[in-house]
């Protein structure tokens, strides 16, 4: 997320620093889910058409109900039917944990390790402190469904969305869409916005992982939406979606044209003051973010997060 400069970021305050791994992973697992399920006892088997590894693998919190080798079968057997590999999303818990014990049991039977992900948290509060809003930004959008503008400015892994990739990203309670409209290259406003300052009837008047990537401006079908121009692209879009108190920030994506300009940082601070004005307002964040991107992960520790715990994927050996 460009934009974050460097100055320390504050001491975190109101995190809810008692949640444990599998409370957390609960949480994050009802912001972000596939559009299949099945329960394997207390796990969770998931499809989503490809889009997305946490929405295409097994979520393995608690008991599965079975032995382990009955347990390995019932997970083929749902991945075979969906045309999908079989996949865990294998939490990262202190050693000697349950979760611990079935990632080791899991790679000696094989299952290969791959795409470590760090889970990392702060107060809202710190978040929309470390993140001022900027008066020289159009005001933000939020809507409940993605917007063509929206859709053309997630970028998602340097790949064009896939026509599913709706289904998963509006598969849950509430989410909201964050777009900071771009450039109009008539000078006018477009349709339905207005200018800094003056707040459309509706919209919220503060304005307002990993990661797809298509071609800067390019909507997912190839075509530019409806009236919308290519420099009309957005500065960037977000997700949030507020479970049990806990916001989770996913799709962050700021247009390369505008990186390194304070929009990374602005998004941040609009989704957590719209967190924090719902009727059940949010308290923390969470987002997840790829360990191989050092770069990411110190720009989050500059807004106030911290790591809680991290995750990576197994695949099966048979695949």
């Amino acid at each position: 997320m460009p934009g974050a400069d460097d100055s320390p970021a504050a001491q975190p305050s109101g995190l809810d620093e008692g949640l444990d791994v599998t409370a957390l992973e609960q949480i994050a697992g009802r912001g972000w889910q596939g559009t299949t399920t099945e329960a394997l006892g207390d796990w969770l088997l998931r499809a989503g058409h490809g889009f997305t590894g946490r929405a295409n693998s097994v979520l393995p919190l608690g008991s599965p109900g079975c032995e382990p080798a009955e347990a390995l079968r019932a997970i083929r057997e749902f991945y075979r039917a969906v045309g999908l590999p079989a996949v865990i999303q294998m939490p990262e818990d202190r050693p000697g944990s349950a979760l611990a014990g079935l990632d080791l049991q899991l790679q000696a039977g094989g299952w290969r390790p791959y795409h470590s992900t760090a889970v990392m948290t702060a107060a809202v509060v710190d978040v929309a402190a470390a993140c001022p809003r900027s008066d020289l930004l159009p005001p933000s959008r939020f809507d409940p469904v993605p917007s063509d503008a929206w859709l053309s400015g997630y970028l998602y892994r340097g790949n064009p969305l896939p026509p599913t990739a709706v289904a998963v990203l509006t598969n849950a309670a509430s989410p909201v869409f964050l777009t900071v409209p771009g450039d109009d290259p008539s000078g006018q406003h477009p349709p339905g916005q207005h200018p800094p300052g003056q707040h459309p009837p509706g919209q919220h008047p503060s304005g307002q992982h990993p990661p797809g990537q298509h071609p800067s401006g390019q909507h997912p079908s190839g075509q530019h939406p409806p009236g919308q121009h290519p420099s009309c692209t957005p500065r960037g879009v977000a997700r949030g979606v507020v479970t049990e108190g806990w916001l989770g920030v996913t799709a962050v994506t700021v247009d390369a044209g505008h990186r390194r300009t304070g929009i990374g940082r602005h998004v941040m601070g609009e989704l957590a003051r719209w967190a924090a004005d719902q009727a059940e307002p949010a308290h923390s964040v969470y987002l997840q973010v790829d360990e191989a991107n050092p770069v990411a992960l110190a720009m989050y520790r500059r807004l106030g997060f911290a790591r809680h715990h991290g995750y990576h994927y197994l695949a099966d050996p048979g695949a």
